[in-house]
């Protein structure tokens, strides 16, 4: 089994919410210190919709992952930002179809997308096989 690469730095800046905790990068070497820098923040995110945080993953071997994390209050859903990459990826990796989505409506918005790039990002640097 192939190791997986580990992460050197996440960076998550809130976009929208109070403005006084937008703009600030926060900075950690761990999904668990992602999901704590979230946390903290999830306690004046909103109860209903969400508020936009954005994020940048830099792996050991320089690889980039740059997303966006909808955060809501933390009574709602405890933030868990190794989830939603792993989630995201498998999406387009053709492993991880929404419940409200048909199978070819699935297939279709994969028409265009390397399905196997999404597959191996998933093996090397999430360790899902």
């Amino acid at each position: 089994m192939n190791e997986v690469v580990g992460i050197k730095e996440i960076t998550i800046i809130r976009v929208e919410g109070p403005i006084s905790e937008c703009g600030k990068e926060h900075k950690t070497d761990s999904w668990e210190g992602a999901n704590e820098i979230l946390f903290n923040m999830a306690w004046n995110a909103p109860k209903v919709g969400y508020d936009k945080v954005d994020f940048e993953i830099i792996f050991q071997d320089g690889q980039k992952y740059i997303g966006r994390y909808d955060l809501v209050h933390r009574s709602v859903e405890i933030p868990d930002l190794y989830k939603h990459v792993k989630d995201n990826i498998l999406f387009f990796a053709g492993k991880n179809k929404p419940i409200w989505m048909t199978e070819k409506q699935y297939r279709n918005s994969l028409l265009d997308v390397d399905t196997g790039e999404f597959e191996e990002f998933a093996r090397k640097y999430l360790g899902v096989n």
